[in-house]
């Protein structure tokens, strides 16, 4: 892991990466791009909130539709490579 890329998940003091920030405030772009940095989506925050409640408490609709590709990509990448590990057991 690089050094820029370790940065992208350690929270502020409120418990808040980077990528949280975005998500506050509906900055679908830089959501996007520290995702494709290496950006955690599916860690919560100290308190037990995710990305996605914050989008929806916040109503930022685009950034919704941004996590919910996101984790859906997440998810697949995830489910594929249990795939290939069960294949080689």
């Amino acid at each position: 892991m690089t050094a820029a890329k370790s940065h992208l998940n350690i929270p502020d003091p409120k418990g808040f990466t980077p990528v949280f920030t975005a998500v506050y405030e509906g900055h679908v772009d830089v959501i996007k791009a520290l995702c494709d940095l290496g950006a955690n989506i599916d860690t919560p925050n100290k308190d037990g909130y995710t990305l996605m409640f914050f989008a929806a408490k916040r109503g930022h609709v685009g950034a919704i539709r941004a996590l919910v590709r996101l984790l859906f990509l997440w998810l697949l990448v995830k489910v594929m490579w249990m795939q290939s590990r069960l294949c080689v057991l």
